[in-house]
Formats: structure tokens, sequence, C-alpha cells
């Protein structure tokens, strides 16, 4: 799997609608812009004129039908008075007048709108209604933006390159954060992680060599770097996180127990004697030396320790010789015989 590649889809049906009704109010704002920024046509200056004319055309009729709706009012009037016309007559008569009189009004309402109308389209667009329409439109865009961000959300897409190593949900399945949804294992040069008691920490730097073992690789030693000292001290344990940097390994996989060891101080040109040949006596360390064939305890100021040896500070002088193999078995005093070392060669 690729950086960037895609993981999976959250449904996003509902973002989908809304990020098309968007595009089409911004395609409505579009038109709308576009038509001020250019002007009218000739043939909507000509619609608009002859709309004006229907009217006044359709306003002059209304005029006759009132006038003579008034002419007969009043004659009815004259012919109610004689008994000619009963009064239901004459007041559904006036009623007809009245409906005509409040269509000549609404009648010329429209004219005058359409008359504003149709100066509009010869005035042109002022300056102000273009900005108008520019920031719908811009905001049209935006919106759309918007939408689209959101979308990127609802895909799930891999942060780094490298292999998926397990699959932690199936298609349908409902997940909420910080669940995990694979676990993708980084072709890169491998992480190892360390924990170091507090009380060392000073001691150690970033870029300070870490000697890495495996029991898959019992004879190779390898060399990492450390690239990350923890800020935070675990409150539980008293351990400070550190991170250290391999070379690309293709033995080594992630999950793996490593034996690690870093140097957190070195001593130069100091005397050194096997771990074993170290002995305690009234809790105190001592070293036992052969002198004339006999045992002498030597009380000794230790220093820095390893596995194998132990750094002697004070007590101990460089020819003198350490008793290493037995030394648990001799007391002060007794006598001892002075072996070469033999190496047996195969």
């Amino acid at each position: 799997m690729r950086a960037g590649q895609l993981i999976g889809e959250i449904d996003h049906l509902e973002v989908d609608a809304q990020l098309a009704q968007a595009r089409a109010s911004a395609q409505m704002a579009k038109a709308n812009l576009d038509q001020l920024v250019n002007g009218p046509l000739q043939t909507q200056i000509a619609q608009s004129r002859a709309s004006v004319n229907q009217l006044e055309a359709s306003l002059a009729q209304l005029l006759v039908n009132q006038a003579q709706s008034e002419r007969d009012l009043q004659r009815q009037q004259t012919l109610v008075a004689d008994g000619v016309v009963t009064q239901q007559q004459y007041e559904t008569s006036r009623a007809q007048f009245d409906g005509l009189r409040q269509q000549v009004l609404a009648m010329q309402q429209q004219i005058s709108g359409a008359k504003a109308a149709l100066q509009q389209l010869l005035d042109g667009n002022r300056p102000e209604q273009i900005d108008g329409a520019r920031a719908q439109y811009n905001q049209a865009l935006a919106t759309i933006r918007l939408y689209e961000a959101q979308l990127a959300n609802y895909r799930l897409v891999s942060p780094i390159s490298g292999v998926v190593t397990q699959k932690h949900l199936d298609a349908g399945n409902l997940v909420a954060a910080p669940n995990p949804i694979v676990t993708i294992a980084e072709n890169v040069n491998p992480e190892i992680e360390m924990f170091l008691p507090e009380r060392d920490l000073a001691r150690v730097k970033l870029k300070q060599v870490v000697e890495v073992r495996s029991s898959s690789l019992p004879n190779q030693v390898l060399m990492a770097v450390v690239g990350k000292i923890s800020p935070v001290v675990d409150p539980q344990t008293r351990l400070v996180k550190l991170t250290a940097y391999l070379p690309a390994a293709q033995s080594l996989r992630a999950g793996m127990l490593l034996d690690c060891r870093i140097v957190l101080q070195e001593s130069l040109n100091t005397l050194t004697v096997p771990a074993d040949a170290v002995m305690q006596e009234n809790n105190k360390p001592v070293v036992y030396v052969a002198v004339n064939n006999k045992v002498e305890a030597r009380p000794v100021q230790l220093g820095l320790r390893s596995p194998a040896e132990v750094e002697i500070r004070q007590g101990l002088k460089s020819q003198e010789q350490v008793i290493v193999k037995g030394a648990a078995y001799v007391r002060p005093g007794d006598k001892v015989q002075i072996q070469a070392a033999v190496k047996e060669v195969l």
C-alpha cells in the first residue's frame, strides 16, 4: 500500500446531496452575475416594452368599462327612485363598479412596475448590484469548498507506505475514534522503543549509539542511534521512553523483542577485573590476590560495571595476580598454586 492510497470510505450520501445543491446554486449565481455584467439583451428590452404596451391597452379597456359602469349606475339610481329597478339590482351594479375601480388601481400599479423594470434595462445595472451578485457567487463557491473539505474527511487514506498486517473492521461496521481500522507496517528503517530509569536520563543524549542483539541473530550485533527522548516520565514506573533508529534490517520484524545496550558512562585507561572475582566481606567488596602463593584480601573501591567486568578504582595494582576461578572457595591465608592458563585448540 502506498501513502495516500484509499483504504475505505464512510457513507457520505448526505454530504453528496449538499454538495450537488451547492454546485447548482453556484451555477445560478454565475448566470445572474454574467447577466448583470453583460447587460440586457435587445430581446429582453423589446419584451419589457411590449409588456408595458399590453398593460396600458388593458388599462384603457378597463377605463372604458369603468366609465360605462358608472353611467349605468347613475341611470339605475334614478330608476330605483321611480320603482322600475329594485334595490338589489342597484347594489349588484354598484358592486361591479367597485370591482372595476379596484382592477384599474391594480393595473396602474402593474404598469408602474413594468415601466420601472423597462427603465432599469435601458439604464443598465448599477455597480452595487454587480458587486452584490459577485458576492453571492463567491459565497456559493465557498460553500462548495466547504462541502468538498467535509467529503475528504469521509475518505480514509493511508498516511504511510507499507504492508497491511491486520484488518480490524468489515464493510458496514460502525466505528468511533480512536478504534483502529487497519494496521500498516511501514517499509522504512525499524524503530526500537526502550525504557530507561529516570535516574539515568541525564547520561543519555541524542545520536548516542545503541548495541542491538536478537535471539534470531545470535552472532550479529546491530548498531542503532537514539533519535527521540520522551519529555515525559511515566508516573507509575518512573521510566523514560527512548526511540532508537536502525538502518534497514530485513532480518528484523515489527513486534520482536530485542536486547539493547547503551553506554551511560565511559572510563578510559582503568583497571578492571572479571565480575566473578569481586567478593563480599563484611558487606564490603574485596578481591583475592595471590602473594607468594598465599591468598590475601584486598578491599577495593568499585567503579563502572558491565555484565562481564568491574572497574577497580582503588585497592589493587595492575600487576597483581587476582584469583578468579574458585574465588568463592578460598580465604585469606590459604595456600594456592598459580598455573599458567591453558588454551585448548580443537
